[in-house]
């Protein structure tokens, strides 16, 4: 473990205080999120049970609102974004800046790791794509990032 020196630690005390007490609360709220999960959890595998014992059969994700397990995104839908994001960029940009405004545009919360990742991979696949059929192009920045841009003819 990293050890800082003594006056270097107690100038940054409360900054470490601050952050060692945000810490703690997001770890409690982490903790209560996965409670309220698993009771939710529960309390969905009784009513499927009673459902059961009572005849009911049915397709539940039929039943399920309509964006729980589903995908986000219609059939194209990135694409068009990725290329109006294009079309109005200024200077060439990343998939991770598109799916950022592809986010900021939908209201998606930009800070859930896990749906950023998935949304710039999907980014990253449009792009591909659209490489392949010749609408853009690509250079390196030269620390192994893309650089998007479209084509100009």
């Amino acid at each position: 473990m990293h050890r800082m020196k003594p006056a270097k630690l107690k100038s940054y005390d409360q900054t470490i205080r601050g952050l060692l007490a945000k810490r703690v609360e997001l770890c409690h709220q982490a903790q209560e999120l996965r409670r309220q999960q698993a009771t939710a959890s529960s309390e969905i595998a009784a009513i499927d049970r009673v459902l059961r014992l009572l005849d009911f059969e049915a397709d539940y994700d039929a039943l399920m609102p309509k964006n729980v397990g589903k995908k986000q995104h219609k059939r194209g839908e990135i694409g068009r974004q990725v290329s109006s994001i294009l079309r109005t960029a200024t200077e060439p940009v990343t998939s991770r800046q598109i799916a950022l405004q592809i986010a900021e545009d939908r209201g998606d919360n930009p800070n859930d790791h896990a749906h950023m990742v998935k949304l710039t991979n999907n980014v990253s696949r449009v792009l591909g794509g659209m490489r392949k059929q010749g609408r853009v192009v690509s250079e390196g920045n030269g620390n192994g990032v893309q650089l998007w841009r479209l084509k100009q003819f």
